[in-house]
């Protein structure tokens, strides 16, 4: 609950959400099949969300002009694709490429892949979502779409008027310091909101408190809970809306959230002494990429490796170079995608791919002279542009 950089990213996380409440957008939310699931987000009047399928998590842009149809693009490994679509009832008609496809709209979605972790404090079935940078697994409140950021996770009520924020806390290592910050308030650019009473516990590692003032020119409330971590990295959640829509229930849902949270040893990809600690935790999210040039011709090979443990391939071979597979249909089971992950500690380790067709492949990964090699040749490790 300090007024910390980790919280003013959670307040801008508010600043944005905030902006739908009262509003009755019919796109915005998840429309799935057996294959592919979509996800639209209200953004500065426009839309923004993902299409995901075992293939992998691949960002959408959009936009509405009557609230009944859609158009957008979605960048599947580097190529935009076109799509529109239109709303019926509950099902959205999506039409890319030459194809149409089915979308059913979503009640209880959970679309924020996150790793199946092995607790080192709890068993990881408490909670159906995790972090294993943070060190966290929680339950999300049900029934509410989950949005997940760098910097923590967003729930957004059925009737978009109530937002539950988790933000990870690494200010506060003391049940003292949490309560000095939560008497400093909340104050940002669009915020200012004020504790009312006193602190109360929460449990044996926490607090948890009630806060009231004005966001954006609207009144609002807040019912806040902060818990420390035996592990470094606490929690602090945050339940919000106007204040006429604040009530028992919106707290006691916090609450039980709160009460799910359990912490283990965060993971980390490099050890204090510089080696890898964890060669998944090194690659998670990366983009890996080879260039050579030679007599005229140029060999460009590119690993996509997605947080949600899915894969992208393309090099001079692949179909990835002679033109994105059609439609949403195509998104779901291409040749030179898959699922990864990878094996080891110190400087080598194993990169395993399984392919959609069903073959596999092992690669060592080594890092040498601050360098880091597949299979002996020297890639680029970077950051990831296509998906997180």
């Amino acid at each position: 609950m300090a007024l910390s950089p980790n919280l003013l990213i959670g307040l801008f996380f508010i600043s944005i959400s905030l902006q739908t409440f009262g509003q009755n957008d019919p796109f915005i939310g998840n429309f799935s099949n057996e294959q592919i699931t979509v996800q639209f987000v209200e953004t500065k009047g426009n839309y923004t969300g993902f299409v995901k399928s075992k293939e992998g998590r691949f960002q959408l842009i959009a936009k509405s002009y009557d609230q009944k149809s859609i158009q957008g693009t979605y960048n599947y490994y580097g190529t935009d694709i076109p799509f529109s679509g239109t709303l019926q009832g509950n099902t959205l008609s999506i039409y890319s490429e030459g194809q149409y496809i089915n979308l059913q709209k979503q009640v209880d979605p959970n679309l924020s892949p996150q790793n199946n972790i092995t607790s080192n404090q709890n068993p990881i079935s408490k909670g159906n979502n995790s972090n294993d940078e943070w060190g966290i697994s929680f339950n999300s409140p049900p029934g509410w779409q989950s949005q997940t950021g760098e910097n923590g996770f967003t729930f957004v009520s059925p009737d978009q008027k109530s937002l539950i924020f988790l933000i990870p806390n690494q200010d506060s290592k003391t049940i003292d310091q949490l309560k000095v910050a939560a008497r400093q308030g909340i104050i940002d650019q669009n915020i200012r909101l004020s504790m009312v009473g006193n602190p109360k516990a929460f449990g044996s590692n926490g607090i948890s408190c009630e806060f009231e003032g004005v966001y954006n020119q609207r009144q609002a409330k807040c019912y806040a809970v902060g818990i420390l971590s035996p592990y470094g990295i606490g929690a602090t959640i945050l339940a919000i809306s106007e204040t006429i829509d604040y009530n028992e229930e919106l707290k006691d849902l916090a609450i039980t959230h709160a009460k799910s949270i359990s912490f283990y040893q965060p993971k980390v990809a490099i050890d204090p002494t510089g080696n890898i600690a964890d060669w998944h935790q090194y690659l998670k999210g990366r983009k890996l990429e080879y260039y050579k040039t030679s007599t005229g011709f140029t060999d460009h090979i590119i690993f996509w490796l997605c947080s949600d443990g899915s894969f992208g391939r393309k090099d001079d071979t692949s179909s990835f170079s002679s033109g994105p597979i059609s439609s949403f249909s195509g998104v779901a089971g291409g040749s030179n995608a898959g699922k990864w992950t990878a094996r080891g500690s110190g400087n080598i380790g194993t990169l395993v791919l399984q392919y959609n067709d069903g073959s596999s492949a092992n690669h060592q990964v080594e890092i040498k002279d601050g360098k880091f090699y597949l299979d002996g040749v020297k890639y680029f490790r970077v950051e990831n542009d296509r998906c997180h």
